[in-house]
């Protein structure tokens, strides 16, 4: 397995793991970030690529032509896309998983970008406003009237 990050003793519960319940070893080979791109895909198309690596999300799709889905036949893990979709949110299962329902990678991390809105902050804002003696715009009275019928 290749990895960018650095740390290799960050991996050494996993590798233990697995050659001690697996008939598999696991060797992992730090790279270099800096040129870790580069010798990647070098690598791969040159068939002399590692089994497990790390790739960018954004990478997927960049190298798709290179890089080969998983091959669930031989895996103990979930093998449809329908329990990927149930693991995973709608933007991994994008990246991750091609027309023809491939998998080609699982996620160390899924971030996805929230936003929590308190509506009955904003209404209550927007009460004191309407009721100040500054007042309140029509622009900004017609937004936070779109705003509070929106969020309920």
């Amino acid at each position: 397995m290749w990895t960018p990050i650095g740390d290799k003793a960050a991996f050494a519960p996993f590798e233990q793991q697995l050659n001690d319940d697996q008939d598999v070893v696991l060797n992992i080979v730090e790279k270099d970030p800096a040129t870790y791109e580069e010798d990647l895909v070098n690598a791969i198309a040159s068939g002399t690529g590692p089994d497990i690596y790390y790739m960018r999300n954004d990478w997927v799709a960049k190298y798709h032509g290179l890089a080969k889905p998983i091959p669930f036949q031989t895996s103990k893990y979930s093998n449809t896309v329908k329990d990927y979709q149930k693991m995973y949110p709608q933007a991994v299962v994008n990246e991750m998983v091609d027309a023809k329902k491939n998998i080609y990678g699982y996620p160390m991390s899924a971030d996805p970008l929230v936003m929590f809105i308190n509506g009955d902050l904003f209404s209550t804002l927007r009460a004191q406003l309407i009721q100040s003696s500054n007042g309140i715009d029509d622009a900004t009275d017609e937004a936070a009237k779109k705003l509070s019928i929106h969020l309920g």
